[in-house]
């Protein structure tokens, strides 16, 4: 994020990072490997993901 947007934000948690991706104004494409295995570090991640969404 800091060599594309110019920023090294504060994350401590999938809503921090969420809020910033969606109030970003430029397109960008985010790529998330592996995706599908998130849900086996944060069973949460996928409902938090489609709530921002």
């Amino acid at each position: 994020m800091e060599r594309v947007l110019g920023i090294r934000p504060r994350l401590d948690s999938w809503d921090d990072f969420f809020l910033l991706i969606f109030k970003i104004q430029e397109k960008l494409v985010f790529v998330f490997d592996e995706f599908q295995n998130f849900s086996r570090v944060n069973p949460e991640l996928f409902s938090k993901f489609q709530r921002y969404w």
